[in-house]
């Protein structure tokens, strides 16, 4: 039997979902995986392999053969840790399949069991609603991201212990401690595939409201917009600057119809200063666009650690020796820039001429089609870069777009 999962990584902004299939089978043993992988995701033999035998799952001597499909694109990431485990263990029939079946596995593990946060959770949850998978399981630390997507059944699990529990059982024991549940024995092909966690072995009596709590970790679109964090990106106040009064009309003008503007002047007259106040005087983000910022932000790997909504105008400040990969976007893995990373607020570049030549000039193509385009051998990505352009030049440097 070839048992089937979904799992997804980032590429570029969007998320790309993958089917990892498992299939094991008499002859020599062998663990192997397929599907033109990164080297990540083929360290993440050795990682599922030590975190199922630290929990008690003991791979059989066959031929393990994991494929990752579609092959046709590079696959990497640590985010498909949990989904090759979850197939590992339907494909030894230690589960059933009905809580694997349309369900999106996102993680990384550790060796010793516990399931790490990812980054880019948000973007691939939207893919996978656009696919109609109506459940996913993530890390503990990103069932608030991943919860934003209405309609979507979030599980938060802390470790494979509470993983392979939900996928057996349906529920998971609610544990305050956050430890580890302790294993009672190894799980083997001779075992009777019984559940050897411990608390189950006591047959612990679990109430109505246990199993309630566990399933959906559900975070509303409103409580999240109630809670976001509006001191996320903090800025100068407007009203703080004191004179300044033609700079300050042209500004406002700027703010109000999306103009870039160029302020030039001797230094030490406040150039700098005016133009960080500019995102405190520009209309507040529709909800459009504070989804769409938080998804770069989010694919970038900025809401790894805490998840917010973006609410207030991004204000990006790259300095002079910022690379082009740096401010278009692109490296060995493409990543947006800090031109995408300012959509929908402002770029601000101080001392405007010191930057590169090649930098200034490849500005005319995102300020133009409000993208930029990352073409690589295999693949052509789209970031959006829909900013306003804000400058600072002194007078004897002063240059014409």
């Amino acid at each position: 039997m070839v048992a089937e999962v979904f799992s997804a990584m980032i590429q570029g902004i969007e998320g790309q979902i993958v089917k990892i299939q498992v299939d094991i089978s008499n002859g020599l043993p062998n663990f192997n995986m397929i599907g033109y992988l990164s080297n990540e995701v083929k360290e993440s033999k050795e990682r599922v392999r030590t975190a199922l035998n630290n929990i008690g799952v003991l791979l059989p001597p066959k031929r393990i053969s994991v494929n990752f499909a579609p092959a046709d694109f590079r696959k990497c990431g640590t985010s498909f840790d949990i989904g090759v485990a979850a197939a590992i263990l339907l494909a030894m029939d230690f589960v059933p399949e009905t809580y694997i079946k349309d369900t999106l596995f996102v993680g990384e593990l550790s060796l010793n069991g516990q399931i790490c946060p990812v980054s880019g959770v948000l973007p691939i949850v939207v893919a996978a609603s656009k696919r109609g998978i109506k459940r996913c399981i993530v890390a503990q630390e990103n069932v608030a991201e991943a919860a934003f997507v209405e309609q979507m059944e979030v599980i938060g699990c802390r470790n494979l212990e509470e993983l392979f529990f939900y996928l057996k059982h349906g529920y998971i024991i609610n544990d305050d401690s956050g430890e580890i549940l302790e294993n009672s024995g190894n799980i083997s092909e001779d075992s009777g595939k019984e559940c050897t966690i411990q608390d189950v072995k006591k047959s612990q009596e679990i109430s109505e409201s246990t199993r309630n709590l566990n399933l959906k970790s559900t975070v509303l679109v409103k409580d999240i917009l109630e809670n976001a964090d509006e001191d996320k990106i903090s800025v100068t106040d407007f009203s703080e600057v004191k004179g300044q009064v033609m700079a300050k009309r042209a500004m406002e003008i700027a703010a109000a119809g999306y103009h870039n503007l160029m302020l030039g002047g001797p230094p030490g007259v406040g150039k700098s200063m005016l133009a960080s106040c500019i995102s405190g005087i520009m209309p507040q983000m529709t909800t459009e666009e504070m989804i769409d910022t938080t998804i770069i932000y989010s694919a970038k790997g900025l809401l790894k650690d805490s998840f917010s909504l973006i609410t207030k105008r991004p204000f990006r400040n790259p300095s002079l020796a910022v690379t082009q990969a740096g401010m278009f976007g692109g490296g060995m893995t493409p990543q947006p820039g800090e031109i995408s990373l300012a959509h929908h607020g402002i770029l601000f570049l101080d001392e405007f001429p010191e930057y590169k030549r090649e930098i200034i000039e490849m500005l005319r193509v995102p300020l133009e089609k409000h993208e930029i385009s990352i073409v690589r051998k295999e693949q052509t990505l789209t970031f959006p870069a829909d900013f306003l352009l804000s400058v600072c030049a002194n007078v004897a440097a002063m240059i014409i777009i």
